[in-house]
């Protein structure tokens, strides 16, 4: 038999509506292609399709507790932001979000000795941790490389994207 836990269900509830990362990188690569930002568009993207995977756990996770929240419910907060550096903070800023809420989930699932959420969370966590170094690695190299300069970055990123296209194609 499961057992349920409100407060479990509770922090969860919030998780799912503090992790609004996908849906924010989702605007965030349209308002980079209005911009005419393409290649800081297909990163948001590709930033975007992770925080899914993430969703699709957590999902699950609250399906467990018969607590059922639709993506589409989550409002759409529109991201506006005139350079490149404003929208690598932002997604530091969402990634730190989405890592603090992983972390509460974690010590509460911890502190009622579900097993399974816990191990879930710890899954997740890992990941999330990792999506927050490359958010600082980033901004690491847009001021170290790119010496802060807007054009520098976006070469830098197409050329990422040529080696990874010609690193598969091979």
């Amino acid at each position: 038999m499961e057992l349920e836990y409100p407060l479990v269900t509770q922090i969860a509830q919030q998780l799912v509506q503090e992790l609004q990362c996908s849906i924010q990188y989702r605007t965030m690569s349209i308002r980079a292609a209005q911009l005419g930002w393409s290649i800081l568009a297909e990163h948001f993207d590709r930033e975007a399709e992770e925080e899914m995977e993430h969703f699709s756990a957590i999902r699950s996770f609250l399906d467990r507790r018969r607590a059922r929240y639709s993506l589409g419910e989550l409002a759409i907060n529109s991201t506006e932001f005139t350079t490149v550096r404003e929208a690598l903070d932002l997604q530091k800023q969402l990634e730190r979000q989405a890592t603090e809420a992983l972390k509460t989930l974690h010590k509460l699932c911890h502190d009622y000795r579900d097993v399974p959420a816990t191990r879930l969370c710890d899954d997740l966590l890992l990941s999330q941790v990792d999506s927050e170094d490359r958010a600082q690695e980033m901004i690491d190299i847009y001021m170290g490389i790119a010496g802060g300069d807007d054009s520098t970055f976006l070469r830098y990123l197409e050329l990422q994207r040529l080696a990874r296209l010609t690193k598969a194609s091979l």
